[in-house]
């Protein structure tokens, strides 16, 4: 497990790249989020801790997953981010929780 910490400023401080080491999975500093990169490279799964605030979903409320969907449209091949979930066991699994 790797753990990266990206620029700074207020909302770019602990954010973790789309793109990484292919088949890794990396933290931010905080360790309130995760990213698990596929074979080539691109987020597939992404972990994060319950966020605050009135216009939360509620399933984001605790820990979530929001998975990555392929977007054969997009130029660079970028996934798409989908909305947050409950984790299951094997996601628990793949981020060593």
């Amino acid at each position: 497990m790797e753990i990266t910490q990206t620029k700074k400023g207020k909302r770019h401080q602990n954010r973790i790249p789309d793109k990484g080491e292919p088949n890794t999975t990396k933290w931010n500093k905080p360790g309130s989020t995760a990213k698990k990169y596929g074979k080539d490279g691109w987020v597939e799964k992404e972990f994060n801790k319950g966020h605050q605030g009135d216009k939360v979903p509620d399933v984001e409320k605790n820990d979530h997953i929001h998975d990555w969907k392929p977007n054969p449209h997009h130029p660079e091949g970028r996934p798409t981010r989908q909305e947050g979930r409950i984790p299951t066991k094997p996601d628990y699994k793949d981020f060593n929780l």
